[in-house]
């Protein structure tokens, strides 16, 4: 499901060795929110969760001057998940439905985002951070190659 959150496929990893993706956490973690591609219905873009947020704030202090509203990179948000979460959206990267994994559940029900105004943010943060990665511009060193990934991906649709 769109906005969803979930844990991605080990198969993912072993296709795609890029040493800048978050490494899994032996199926159990990272927890990556999912927004379905602009272009492409087939693809869609994880965005990694994070419980750091003074490291979010220092990114938005380093990225933005402090002000997080004009900062693409990150997202914090307060209450998501049963505790404060930071949206990685400068570390997002493109999957396919056959590399999502499992859901993450609170009460054995598969949590999805449903705050309009956050996923709003996230949608529009996003699509900078996805045009800027395809004209070259690399966020943070060194940077998940998500253009040979994005690649991969169509070719295999």
């Amino acid at each position: 499901m769109e906005h969803g959150v979930y844990i991605i496929k080990e198969s993912f990893y072993t296709k795609f060795t890029d040493s800048t993706l978050t490494k899994s956490k032996g199926g159990n973690r990272p927890f990556y929110c999912c927004v379905q591609d602009k272009k492409n219905s087939n693809i869609y873009w994880m965005i990694p969760l994070s419980t750091n947020v003074k490291k979010a704030q220092d990114i938005i202090k380093n990225k933005s001057n402090g002000n997080m509203a004009k900062c693409i990179h990150v997202e914090i948000t307060h209450n998501l998940m049963q505790k404060s979460s930071v949206f990685l959206i400068q570390d997002a990267f493109p999957i396919t439905k056959e590399y999502i994994g499992r859901p993450y559940q609170i009460n054995k029900i598969p949590f999805v985002i449903k705050y309009k105004p956050l996923i709003d943010t996230l949608e529009k943060k996003l699509s900078s951070v996805i045009s800027l990665r395809f004209d070259g511009e690399e966020l943070v060193q060194p940077s998940i190659d998500v253009i040979k990934i994005y690649n991969i991906l169509v070719s295999e649709i």
